[in-house]
């Protein structure tokens, strides 16, 4: 089973018509492709400060660690550790972006897949719009 966070635009955006247009899906869990291409996947989501943090800090840390002798080997296998990490907590990093460009937590789904949790979101808005829509 997968599990989604879905985050929607706030509802007083003024700029968001269709607010189901602008929902963002956020898997929780391990990102492999986070933790294979990191600060690419960052700037594939558009976090560009987010990107710019993880190449300086790595280059950072990478320059201390060489100035105190790290071989290229440990440089490595750093490399790989600093990867695997931020795959354990990537997902989290995008969640915390969207909720400060304004989104809201709307919702927490889970399906066998990602087509199925998105189905379901959207038939649970469908339900609540004709049940809205009846009592008035």
């Amino acid at each position: 089973m997968k599990t989604y966070r879905i985050y929607a635009p706030s509802s007083s955006d003024p700029t968001s018509l269709n607010p189901a247009e602008n929902v963002k899906f956020v898997k929780e869990g391990y990102s492999f492709l986070a933790a294979i291409f990191g600060p690419f996947w960052l700037l594939a989501k558009q976090m560009w400060f987010e990107a710019l943090g993880y190449f300086a800090g790595l280059i950072i840390v990478l320059n201390i660690l060489s100035f105190f002798g790290l071989n290229e080997i440990g440089s490595t296998a750093l490399l790989y550790l600093v990867s695997a990490i931020f795959g354990l907590f990537a997902n989290d990093i995008e969640a915390q972006h969207l909720e400060q460009k304004g989104y809201d937590m709307a919702a927490i789904v889970t399906g066998s897949s990602y087509e199925l949790c998105e189905a379901k979101y959207f038939q649970s808005l469908s339900v609540q719009g004709t049940q809205n829509g009846a009592d008035t």
